[in-house]
């Protein structure tokens, strides 16, 4: 989503399509990340009252990141270190590709056992 992007719309997007964060950008740059933390710590009760704001008041600007080819390692460190479970993957020009989560890492970790869902 963009930074002027009502966060009311943001919370209907995660809702809709189950997902625990959103990317913000601007200019098709990583600026930020919203996510189910951000929406209970920032916006608490008083969602209702703030929708009409930007979701760049209420994000997580600067987030940390990585690149596609980052070994899985680092992202369990710096998720473990951050206290978060979402990091925006982004590629040399600093361009969102995609959001790897803890499940995701579960899920790779599984596999890797031969553990079957």
């Amino acid at each position: 989503v963009s930074e002027a992007t009502p966060v009311r719309d943001v919370l209907q997007l995660l809702n809709q399509h189950s997902r625990g964060c959103v990317v913000v950008v601007q200019d098709g740059k990583l600026t930020g990340i919203f996510s189910e933390r951000d929406a209970l710590l920032k916006l608490g009760t008083d969602a209702a009252r703030l929708g009409d704001r930007p979701v760049s008041e209420f994000m997580t600007a600067n987030p940390k990141t990585l690149r596609a080819d980052a070994k899985i390692a680092f992202a369990v460190r710096h998720m473990d270190q951050g206290g978060f479970r979402h990091l925006p993957i982004v590629n040399d020009a600093n361009e969102p590709v995609g959001v790897l989560s803890v499940r995701d890492i579960l899920r790779y970790v599984a596999a890797r056992m031969g553990v079957v869902r």
